[in-house]
């Protein structure tokens, strides 16, 4: 009995080993079946991914040389052999047969099409150069032709025939422009125009020159080359359109090898398609094999082991393959959004990533192929609409040869719109054209100027003759920069260009004014700005030096008091050893006003440390963000700043004005740049201090009154003197640029114009003024109480005491 049951037992654990090892088995044919179909056909999808990518970018890049190759031969050659060389690279990798042709047939196509561009080009550049010839023909002849006439008539011989000769030349040069209009077309390479009527024009010029007669050798060797040119120039003609009609060709055949690739590549996703429902009937039909074969084999211990066999494999091979399965046919009808998720932590595991690794590169390489069809059809589209555009383009180009005649007119008129004032003169310096803007600078109408010497109706051309009578002998342009011209009693700079004219015998000049004030002044102030900075830098430089010593004297003026200090028990030590005693010294300092001078040594020197503080604060570069300030603050520091200036030239001192302050209690701190404010306020404390110092004869004492009071959205500052004040007329121009009252020397009429664009534009907010004859000027600004980012920065290296 011990016996059978170690006999069955050893039968049973045979089995229990044959169906374990069948279970390895399969499960490791299972594993490297779907390992091998996994790595073989993703690296197949991934391969055909890749290619389709390459294949892309060599579409593309002969789509950018077909749009770009003309004229451009280096182009050409350089990108050419990159496509050549990326053709070959990929045709020479391994791929399917048919693509691998497709690939072949493409670069075939793609060398002639190259070497069709290649002689397009070539060509091109033999015909631009016979017209350059043909040019230089006309203009010799021409040439020729005026010595001819110019001579003969020095002789006073017959010209007549010469003068119909030289009639006959814009008329040839006229049929010269039309073949360059119509060969233009003919070089859009898109367009349907051929070369008949290039041919036509040619052809009819050729036969004009056949018949003209001269028994000049000059002439006639010039009318040879002309003929022999035309002749040569037709022939180019022809060639290129023929070379145009094969480019054509040429490029049909690319487009329809590019076709027949897309078409092979898109046969390959099918076949993959179809392989991979291939590869799922065989992995379930494995699956099943096996399964099969293991229901075979543990028949016999079905009854003991039924219940533990059939939960084994319900949870190890069963569900997880049903899942896969249901996934797998998921993913077969189209969701590529489904993927397997078992939860396991054996060998399904693997399986179950390998899978879903699988899905994700399916879906990324029919995703791609998705994204580069689209763009395709809209390359496409884009074509068709190029092609619609091109034509419009052809009838926008008839009707501007229709509006040709208007030119000359519309010429003329923009001549006489010119903001410069043009002005045409003969060789004997009268008048021959006389623009607007002339008429408006002289205030001569162009009736009244006509025929009339030039000096007489612009007398500041006088100095100019000479200059003009040397640009027509030297027959070249000459130019005279800030020539000095008053104008109502101010002093204006002008550019003054000459152009000699010499045509048909007949010499004169066009003389070109542009009135360069603005830019003269703006250099000058440019100039005066450098100065500034640098004065700036210097006195930044001196402060810090002078800080130095100013702390060592206070300093020592600190530590001496502290010495004579009763408080200090080492003060009384040190005196009784002397032999004397604190109160006595003092007594001392104080009737020899020895400690008066001191404190007067500690007062002056705290306030030049002040003085130096402030100049530091003001030559700093300042920040261009907004804080919140206090207005009232502001003011008071500007008034200190100002407080120490003095300038003898202009001949103010402020420590001689009364500054009365009338501040609004507990105002609201005001978003701004604080040195841009600084320099609004001390800059219009200048002004007031120099307007109050002009008065010779003051019977009252100058004063200057700052006041702040807050409004709904704004602070509004108020500087307001007792000065001479102004009348309308300057009160109306006062923040106009470079407008100023003060004498040469004392200005550049920038400073209440940089103050105001500081208010305006960098702070938003408004700047007025408000003055009578005799009665003061009052300077009213508002600041906006929120915070606004300025669109524009104002340059803020003016010096204000200075402008």
């Amino acid at each position: 009995m011990t016996a059978k049951i170690l006999l069955l037992n050893l039968i049973i654990f045979i089995v229990f080993g044959i169906i374990i090892g069948v279970m390895v088995l399969a499960f490791r044919d299972i594993g490297e079946l779907t390992d091998k179909i996994i790595d073989r056909e993703a690296r197949q999808i991934i391969h055909n991914a890749g290619m389709a990518r390459e294949i892309s970018g060599v579409f593309d890049r002969a789509n950018m040389l077909i749009g770009t190759f003309y004229k451009n031969e280096a182009l050409l050659k350089t990108n050419g052999d990159i496509l050549l060389n990326e053709t070959e690279r990929l045709s020479s990798q391994k791929m399917d047969e048919k693509l691998k042709k497709s690939l072949t047939d493409f670069k075939t196509r793609l060398e002639l099409f190259l070497k069709q561009c290649a002689r397009i080009n070539d060509i091109s550049k033999h015909v631009h150069l016979i017209n350059d010839d043909l040019t230089n023909s006309l203009a010799k002849m021409d040439n020729i032709i005026s010595e001819k006439i110019i001579l003969l008539i020095t002789e006073e011989k017959d010209v007549s025939d010469l003068r119909q000769l030289s009639i006959l030349i814009p008329s040839y040069r006229e049929y010269l422009l039309k073949v360059n209009l119509q060969f233009a077309a003919l070089e859009t390479l898109r367009s349907e125009k051929n070369a008949e009527t290039i041919c036509a024009l040619l052809a009819e010029l050729h036969l004009r020159l056949r018949t003209l007669l001269t028994f000049d050798p000059q002439v006639l060797s010039c009318k040879n080359n002309l003929l022999n040119g035309v002749s040569e120039y037709e022939k180019y003609i022809a060639v290129f359109n023929d070379a145009v009609t094969e480019f054509h060709i040429r490029l049909t055949e690319l487009n329809r090898g590019k076709q027949q690739i897309i078409g092979v590549m898109e046969n390959l996703n099918k076949e993959i398609i179809n392989k991979f429902h291939h590869i799922h009937e065989k992995t379930k039909k494995v699956m099943r094999s096996s399964m099969y074969f293991v229901y075979i084999l543990s028949g016999t211990v079905i009854i003991l082991f039924g219940v533990l066999t059939y939960i084994f494999f319900l949870l190890n091979i069963r569900k997880p393959m049903e899942l896969i399965c249901q996934e797998l046919e998921s993913v077969g009808n189209g969701d590529f959004d489904a993927r397997i998720r078992l939860e396991r932590v054996d060998e399904w595991s693997v399986i179950e990533q390998s899978l879903n690794k699988m899905v994700s590169e399916i879906w990324d390489s029919y995703s791609e192929l998705y994204l580069k069809n689209e763009q395709l059809q809209k390359m496409h589209k884009e074509l068709e609409a190029t092609a619609t555009y091109l034509e419009a383009e052809v009838a926008e180009r008839k009707r501007t040869e229709k509006k040709l005649w208007k030119s000359q007119q519309y010429i003329k008129n923009i001549i006489d719109f010119m903001p410069s004032a043009m002005i045409g003169v003969d060789n004997e310096g009268r008048v021959t054209h006389w623009n607007m803007a002339a008429e408006k600078v002289v205030g001569i109408s162009a009736e009244e100027a006509q025929n009339k010497f030039v000096t007489d109706v612009y007398p500041e051309l006088d100095p100019q003759m000479n200059r003009i009578r040397r640009s027509l002998t030297d027959l070249r342009p000459l130019k005279a920069e800030k020539q000095i011209r008053l104008r109502q009693d101010e002093i204006c700079y002008d550019d003054i260009m000459i152009y000699p004219l010499a045509a048909d015998g007949e010499e004169g000049a066009v003389i070109r004014i542009d009135d360069v004030t603005s830019r003269v002044r703006i250099e000058e102030m440019m100039i005066q700005t450098e100065k500034m900075m640098s004065v700036g830098g210097l006195a930044a430089g001196m402060a810090h030096e002078i800080n130095n010593p100013l702390g060592v004297i206070l300093q020592g003026t600190q530590n001496t008091f502290r010495r004579l200090s009763p408080e200090l028990e080492v003060n009384l030590k040190v005196a009784r050893e002397c032999g004397t005693d604190l109160e006595t010294i003092r007594s001392y300092l104080k009737k020899r006003s020895i400690l008066r001078y001191m404190n007067g040594i500690k007062d002056a020197g705290t306030r030049a440390a002040k003085i130096v503080t402030n100049m530091l604060n003001f030559s700093r570069q300042s920040e261009a963000n907004m804080v919140p300030t206090n207005i009232n603050k502001l003011l008071d520091n500007t008034i200190e700043l100002a407080a120490n200036d003095y300038d003898l030239k202009k001949k103010y001192d402020f420590r001689y004005i009364v500054i009365i302050r009338d501040y609004a209690h507990q105002l609201t701190e005001v978003p701004c740049i604080v040195t841009e404010i600084e320099q609004v306020i001390l800059n219009l404390l200048r002004n007031s201090a120099q307007a109050m110092a002009e008065i010779k004869e003051r019977k009252n004492t100058s004063k200057i009154i700052l006041r702040t009071k807050r409004e709904a959205e704004h602070v509004q500052i108020e500087i307001q003197d007792n000065g001479p004040g102004m009348d309308e007329k300057i009160r109306t121009r006062i923040f106009e640029p470079f407008f100023t009252t003060k004498t040469v020397g004392l200005g550049t009429g920038l400073g209440l114009s940089v103050s105001y664009f500081i208010i305006t534009k960098n702070h938003r907010g408004t700047m007025s003024v408000e003055s009578e004859p005799g009665r003061g000027a009052k300077f009213i600004i508002r600041l906006p109480l929120t915070r606004t980012p300025p669109n524009e920065r104002i340059y803020r290296s003016y010096s204000p005491g200075n402008i």
